[in-house]
């Protein structure tokens, strides 16, 4: 064990308290398409939004949608591409280039003035202040909408859809762009009958693909999202993503968000990270089956390129990280000239898990530095680049994740800046912790609490599977579990009742001190194992240790 254990008291009835956790309405966890949505008439400025959108759609107005290289731009501009297409409008799409850098820039504006008149932002624009006066003097009328922060100083555009304006009255904050971008859609049902309901929710597919790969919360209103979004995903009727389904082999009926975020995020993230994601707005806009599949197909080569690159960066990065940084930072940075940028964020996500500490990546183009960083659950990053701004060209992002660039001459003075702030913030090393949601009884570990859990998916970012504490547990008949010896089956007594354990990535002397006495403590996920048609009951192991166990008791939040 490499961690302490904390383990939340809890209350009689093991549901009530996971849905109080989460603050989930106990009459409200079956999520509703009716009731849980919020109306986008909420939403600063939608209103002139939607209106002008109209107005542009119905005089056609040649429209440029610019877009990111992530997933969730990609697929907030298909969604626009695809609705304005549908009503008759004319639309071009821009998606930056990952070497351009993120975001409206002065070449975009220029192409987008040459042929258009109206200039819509989507999973972007909220801080390109220059850009929108720019696009304003070419002609060019300009609606943002964005969900990242915003600056000091907001664009001129002739409206701003972000629900983080000082003046928002909307009561979820934490929809991604591609959820801005249905709202909007939603919205222009006033002006266009056949926006009706089935239109809507068939549109749910990119929306939840893009809300769980820009690790937005799973509460609220993005629960409902998602889980009506992956009813859609199931049965959808875009060949683009029948083919990556395919492609990835994942069954539909098994769909779930961790397919998301772990096999079809990545895959449609893969193009932007090593350029740009045309192909995959090719993919999910493609109405021809056999387009389709080529374009799935060359998905799943670029992510076995990205996957391929970021190996051997991380390995480069393990090398670098105790010659660049001291044991006693509370915050890691590191700077290599070989990395690709798009990869600059796994790597500090992947540095950042293994060394529990906030992490900032940066790699050279030139004279130039871009970098990329990844935090832990109680330090903010934005809070970290906006005490290091004076020595930055340009950040922005969230508290668990955000961008930078700045000059290769500031490194040293940008280092300093934000170790500096981590230190002054976290007054100790943070420290690894594993929390337990609840301690299971007996009598509780079965198959029917394993079904009632169920009912809290989606899982994801701000909803985790529920992490269970078992005491007392006696192990017996390990096993391998496939090749390679880092994965294990064994069984285990729990009382009265046996049930199968499942261990992925441990080493079999974990194993060794804890089988035939009962003196294991086992922390892990409670699950139904569906398999031929048959449902077995089975733990999955996250971590374990021996009896009398060292687990603290703690308030829940």
């Amino acid at each position: 064990m490499s961690r302490r254990w904390q383990v939340y008291k809890r209350g009689e009835n093991l549901l009530e308290h996971l849905l109080a956790l989460r603050q989930i309405d106990p009459d409200k966890i079956l999520p509703s398409y009716e009731d849980d949505l919020h109306s986008p008439w909420l939403l600063p400025d939608m209103e002139k939004a939607a209106e002008l959108i109209a107005e542009a759609i119905k005089s056609r107005w040649p429209i440029a949608v610019v877009g990111d290289y992530d997933v969730d731009g990609t697929l907030a501009s298909a969604l626009l591409d695809e609705t304005f297409r549908y009503l008759g409008g004319s639309c071009q799409v821009f998606l930056p280039k990952r070497s351009d850098g993120y975001g409206l820039s002065e070449k975009i504006v220029r192409q987008a003035a040459a042929g258009s008149k109206l200039l819509i932002t989507v999973d972007n624009g909220i801080t390109a202040v220059d850009e929108v006066a720019l696009a304003n003097s070419l002609g060019l009328k300009v609606i943002v909408i964005d969900h990242h922060l915003p600056g000091a100083q907001l664009p001129p555009a002739e409206a701003i859809v972000c629900p983080y304006l000082p003046d928002s009255i909307y009561p979820f904050k934490h929809l991604c762009g591609c959820a801005l971008a249905y709202k909007t859609i939603v919205a222009l049902e006033k002006y266009f009958p056949s926006i009706d309901e089935g239109y809507k929710k068939w549109l749910l597919d990119l929306v939840a693909i893009a809300t769980v790969s820009d690790v937005m919360p799973l509460t609220g209103e993005n629960r409902t999202l998602v889980h009506y979004g992956l009813k859609v995903l199931e049965r959808t009727r875009r060949p683009g993503l029948k083919a990556l389904l395919d492609t990835a082999k994942i069954d539909a009926d098994k769909l779930n968000a961790a397919s998301i975020g772990f096999v079809l995020g990545p895959r449609l993230n893969a193009s932007g990270r090593l350029g740009d994601n045309w192909s995959a707005f090719e993919l999910v806009t493609s109405l021809q089956p056999a387009q389709a599949l080529e374009k799935a197909r060359q998905l799943e080569r670029n992510n076995a390129s990205r996957q391929n690159l970021l190996e051997r960066a991380l390995e480069q990065a393990e090398e670098l990280t105790w010659r660049q940084n001291s044991s006693k930072d509370r915050l890691l940075t590191l700077v290599n000239n070989d990395w690709a940028v798009g990869i600059l964020g796994l790597i500090a996500g992947r540095l950042s898990e293994a060394h529990h500490r906030p992490v900032l990546v940066a790699s050279a183009k030139q004279d130039a530095l871009v970098g990329s960083g990844r935090s832990i659950e109680n330090y903010s990053l934005v809070d970290s680049l906006r005490h290091a701004s004076k020595h930055l060209d340009r950040w922005g992002g969230h508290r668990l994740a955000a961008g930078f660039a700045l000059r290769r001459q500031f490194w040293g003075d940008f280092t300093a800046s934000v170790k500096e702030h981590a230190a002054a913030t976290m007054k100790e090393l943070p420290q690894k912790t594993l929390r337990l949601e609840a301690e299971l009884r007996h009598g509780e570990v079965n198959l029917t609490t394993a079904k009632q859990l169920e009912t809290l998916q989606p899982h994801g970012f701000g909803n985790p599977k529920p992490l269970f504490l078992l005491r007392n547990v006696r192990l017996y008949g390990l096993r391998p579990l496939g090749g390679g010896g880092k994965h294990f089956r064994a069984q285990a007594k729990f009382g009265n009742f046996d049930f199968d354990v499942v261990a992925f990535n441990f080493s079999k002397e974990a194993f060794t001190d804890f089988q035939g006495v009962p003196q294991a403590a086992l922390a892990g996920y409670l699950e139904n194992n569906r398999y031929l048609g048959r449902v077995n009951l089975q733990f999955q192991l996250k971590d374990l240790q021996g009896e009398p166990a060292e687990i603290e008791t703690v308030d829940p939040k």
